[in-house]
């Protein structure tokens, strides 16, 4: 388990948010609102704004619509903050 992985694993979220986005906008549903938000924070990530995309994740985080966004939705924002935590909490946690 390396750096490499966890990189992978940032690619593979951010395709699934990229196409459920585009599904969401297709169907015109406003989750595509929440989902909008941790796609732009896993893009941040990919480039290498760790930090910077921690900042704008407590920002984002804190907006009403949490309160009542969808199980899946909950769900893919676990997996957003499971990668925030960095390559080095990614790594320790898949050899555990």
């Amino acid at each position: 388990m390396d750096v490499q992985e966890y990189h992978l694993y940032v690619l593979n979220l951010e395709q699934r948010l990229q196409a459920l986005q585009n599904e969401y906008i297709a169907s015109r549903n406003d989750t595509a609102q929440l989902i909008g938000p941790l796609l732009a924070i896993t893009m941040l990530v990919k480039s290498d704004l760790l930090p910077f995309a921690r900042d704008r994740y407590q920002a984002i985080v804190s907006g009403p619509d949490w309160k009542i966004a969808e199980d899946h939705v909950l769900k893919l924002r676990e997996e957003v903050e499971y990668m925030l935590a960095g390559p080095g909490a990614f790594i320790k946690q898949n050899q555990g």
